[in-house]
C-alpha cells in the first residue's frame, strides 16, 4: 500500500474515532454542552499523524457528532474550533519534536475552551436572546473539565502505544 494510501486512511480512521468518542457524551447539566472524549483521539492523531489529518478529523469528526446529538447550532462552530486545536497542535508537535507533549496538549484545550466561550458570547445571543456571555461563563469549568480529562486519557493511551512499541507513522 503505498505511503499517501496509508495516511488517507489512518486519516479516515482517526476522524471515525473523533466522531464516536464525542458521539459517546453525557449532558452537562444547565449547560448547553456535553462531556466526551473525542478531544483525547484529536491529540493522538496530533502526535501520530500531524497538523493537515489532525485538524480534518477534529473538525470533520467531531462536526458530525454534533449534528448526530442534535446540536446543529454548534457545529460551525466545533468544525473551526476542533479543526483549529488538531492544526495548531500538529504544527507544535513537529516544531517541538514531540518534547512538550503535556504543554502542547494544554494548548489545544485552551483553543477549545477559548473557541466555545467566544462563539457562546458573540455569536449564540443573535440566535437565542438567553444565551451570551452569562452562558458562556458557566461551559468554561465544564469544558475545562472535560479538557483535562482528555489529556490525561490520551497521556494514558500515547504511554501505552509506546510501551506497545506501535511504529510511529509520521513519516506517511
Amino acid at each position: 500500500m503505498k505511503t499517501n494510501t496509508k495516511k488517507l486512511t489512518m486519516t479516515a480512521m482517526f476522524t471515525a474515532l473523533v466522531f464516536i468518542g464525542t458521539l459517546i457524551a453525557f449532558p452537562i447539566p444547565k449547560t448547553t454542552g456535553f462531556m466526551n472524549l473525542g478531544d483525547c483521539i484529536i491529540i493522538i492523531c496530533a502526535v501520530i499523524l500531524g497538523a493537515p489529518s489532525a485538524a480534518f478529523a477534529g473538525a470533520v469528526g467531531a462536526t458530525l457528532a454534533d449534528v448526530t446529538l442534535g446540536y446543529f447550532i454548534y457545529s460551525p462552530f466545533t468544525f473551526i474550533i476542533k479543526g483549529l486545536m488538531g492544526l495548531i497542535m500538529g504544527l507544535l508537535f513537529v516544531k517541538t519534536k514531540k518534547k512538550k507533549f503535556l504543554l502542547i496538549a494544554i494548548i489545544g484545550e485552551i483553543v477549545m475552551v477559548g473557541g466555545y466561550f467566544l462563539s457562546e458570547t458573540l455569536f449564540l445571543p443573535l440566535i437565542f436572546e438567553e444565551a451570551g456571555f452569562a452562558v458562556a461563563v458557566t461551559g468554561v469549568p465544564f469544558n475545562s473539565i472535560q479538557g483535562v480529562v482528555n489529556i490525561i486519557v490520551a497521556v494514558l493511551c500515547i504511554k501505552l502505544l509506546q510501551k506497545l512499541k506501535v511504529k510511529e507513522l509520521r513519516e506517511f
